[in-house]
């Protein structure tokens, strides 16, 4: 839909440039040739005046248009890659089921479906109960591959993204842990300084979140979503987290 959007925009810039361009050179294919008569005459000689302005505003109208980054949130089209079960390496496997550690993660997906870098991306986000009540002061999502900040509590870096690619971030991830398993542990940057985010981990319930995308060279991107207990995904508690794009607000 963004993608169609988007499409759209450039299509609709793209013929308006052209159609002014097209309109002034035939203006100017008429008074080369004399034909227009009085008082047609003086008023196409008045709109052949925006020609100079019509070139010049050329090289803008194609950054705008074929030049731009533009980036979108996708979780639908990458679904199948963005909730996925991965095997986790820890020190003691003995606490996971059959001995086998393994998590089942939540994320987001951040593209490009411009044609320039996207600078210095970023994403924060709110958590909240599903009564909209704030659970802790908003905070950065990592992007995947970058668990080495996750675990020296590290900001996020940010992240530039060419033309065409995307990347993925951790939204959050629950492990098939035999005593514990029922707690969700979402994987923003957290300051352990804060009294309300002493523990990360969170009962496996109903929860929304805000995400807010910020970009150096795009403008800011809001969505919410739900992430929830899927029953009717046929197993075991751990691997029936699900998220669905869904407005917790107005």
């Amino acid at each position: 839909m963004e993608i169609n959007s988007y499409k759209l925009k450039s299509c609709i810039f793209g013929i308006f440039y052209l159609g002014i361009f097209s309109g002034n050179l035939i203006i100017a294919i008429l008074l080369f040739i004399n034909i227009a008569q009085e008082p047609f005459y003086s008023i196409l000689l008045i709109l052949q005046i925006y020609t100079p302005l019509t070139i010049s505003l050329g090289p803008i109208f194609y950054r705008y248009i074929f030049r731009r980054s533009h980036l979108i949130l996708d979780l639908e089209k990458s679904r199948e890659f963005l909730i996925h079960v991965f095997d986790i390496d820890v020190e003691n496997p003995g606490e996971y089921l059959e001995g086998k550690p393994k998590a089942n993660y939540l994320r987001i997906n951040l593209e490009n479906i411009g044609k320039k870098l996207a600078k210095n991306c970023s994403i924060k986000m709110f958590i909240y109960y599903d009564n909209f009540k704030l659970i802790r002061e908003p905070s950065n999502l990592y992007p995947a591959g970058y668990h080495h900040f996750k675990k020296k509590n590290k900001i996020p870096p940010l992240i530039d993204i060419a033309a065409g690619d995307s990347q993925i971030f951790d939204i959050c991830s629950i492990a098939n842990r035999k005593n514990d398993s029922k707690f969700i542990q979402f994987e923003d940057y957290v300051s352990l300084t804060q009294k309300t985010a002493k523990s990360q981990e969170l009962p496996l319930e109903t929860y929304c979140i805000e995400l807010f995308v910020y970009s150096d060279n795009n403008p800011p991107i809001n969505k919410q979503y739900k992430i929830f207990v899927d029953d009717s995904i046929l197993k075991p508690d751990w691997s029936k987290i699900n998220i669905k794009e869904y407005k917790c607000r107005t």
